[in-house]
C-alpha cells in the first residue's frame, strides 16, 4: 500500500505576494493613464486657445484699421467652451508699426494662466507677421 499523495497548492504568503505585485502594477498603469489623459486635455485646450488667438488677430487685420495702443478684453465660444482673450497693442520705435499681443485663457481674470500667446506686428499699410508662444 502506498501513501496517499498530498495535493500541492500555493501558500498564503505566495498568494499575498502575487496579489501585491498585481496591485502595484495596476496602480502604475492607472497613474500613467491619468497622466496621458491630463496631457491630452491640456494639448486640446492649448490648440483651441491658439485658434481663438489666431481668429482675433485675423479679425484685427480684416478691419484694415491701424489699431490704437491699449488693452482690450473679450470672449469667444469655440468647441462648446468660452474662451477669454486680452489684446494689448503697444507702440514700437517705428511710428508706422504696432506690436499686438493676444493672450487666451479658459477662465476670466488675469493673464497669468494664458494657454496661448500670439504676438504680431501691424503696420499702417495692413501687413502683419506673427509668432506664437
Amino acid at each position: 500500500m502506498t501513501a496517499p499523495s498530498r495535493a500541492r497548492g500555493f501558500t498564503l504568503i505566495e498568494v499575498l505576494v502575487a496579489t501585491m505585485v498585481i496591485a502595484v502594477a495596476l496602480g502604475a498603469i492607472m497613474h500613467s493613464t491619468s497622466l496621458a489623459v491630463a496631457n491630452l486635455t491640456y494639448l486640446r485646450d492649448k490648440t483651441f486657445a491658439h485658434w481663438v488667438a489666431s481668429n482675433e488677430m485675423a479679425k484685427l487685420l480684416a478691419t484694415g484699421e491701424y489699431p490704437a495702443t491699449g488693452r482690450q478684453r473679450g470672449k469667444e465660444e469655440m468647441a462648446g467652451q468660452e474662451w477669454h482673450w486680452t489684446r494689448e497693442v503697444k507702440a514700437t520705435p517705428d511710428k508706422d508699426m504696432r506690436r499686438v499681443e493676444i493672450r487666451v485663457r479658459d477662465k476670466a481674470g488675469d493673464d497669468t494662466g494664458s494657454l496661448a500667446v500670439l504676438t504680431g506686428f501691424v503696420t499702417r499699410f495692413g501687413a502683419s507677421t506673427s509668432a506664437t508662444r
